[in-house]
């Protein structure tokens, strides 16, 4: 009878020393925090932001540094906050469609530019870019004027100084010997229509720019 100890880990059916299996390393879930605490000042900062910038919801969660879904939550959770943010971007809003008015009401200058295709003096064909499309090219920029628009002067003015520039103005006041006291309102009857009352407008403007002009002479 052999003395020889068994050979360990060769031929079949033959295990070495057990397997130790590795373990899964569990990564710790990530605990939420809390919620960016509201303060009184955002209100205000809200409406700045959204009167002067005309800032969107997404854009105003960034200038705040939170996310949209917590300034969504404040709107929801403080009613000023809502508001303020309400009330910014009607100003706003307001204030744009003022200037366009303002801008039609005064005149302004723009400019009309001339784009046009490229083709080869001698072949006829088109120029191509890089790309493979036409080129276009500015062949012009001439400088406009647009002229005032009376109807948006007339409701700039009807809006802005309704004690002198309402549908009805009346002077019942008395100058001297008993005559109409010299005014700068215009009486405009309530049934005037749209060409006349254009034409007091421009007449009244005239009359302005005329004794601006004496003055400085």
């Amino acid at each position: 009878m052999s003395n020889k100890p068994p050979i360990s880990g060769k031929g079949k059916g033959v295990s070495s020393s057990p397997k130790k299996h590795a373990k899964k390393k569990v990564t710790p879930k990530k605990k939420r925090g809390q919620p960016t605490k509201y303060l009184p000042e955002m209100a205000e900062k809200a409406f700045i932001l959204c009167r002067d910038c005309g800032l969107t919801d997404e854009n105003l969660a960034k200038c705040l540094n939170v996310s949209v879904r917590t300034l969504q939550y404040w709107m929801e959770s403080h009613e000023e906050f809502l508001q303020a943010i309400k009330k910014g971007k009607d100003a706003w809003n307001t204030n744009g469609v003022e200037k366009s008015l303002l801008k039609r009401a005064m005149g302004f200058e723009y400019e009309e530019v001339t784009r046009e295709p490229l083709y080869n003096a001698v072949t006829g064909d088109p120029i191509l870019d890089e790309d493979g499309n036409h080129r276009i090219v500015v062949t012009k920029i001439v400088r406009k004027h647009m002229a005032p628009e009376t109807a948006a002067i007339c409701f700039w003015l009807k809006n802005r100084d309704p004690g002198r520039w309402r549908d009805k103005q009346e002077i019942e006041h008395s100058g001297k010997d008993g005559g109409p006291l010299a005014s700068n309102l215009i009486v405009i009857p309530a049934k005037m229509d749209e060409g006349e009352w254009q034409k007091q407008v421009s007449t009244y403007l005239e009359s302005l720019v005329g004794t601006r002009s004496q003055n400085k002479e």
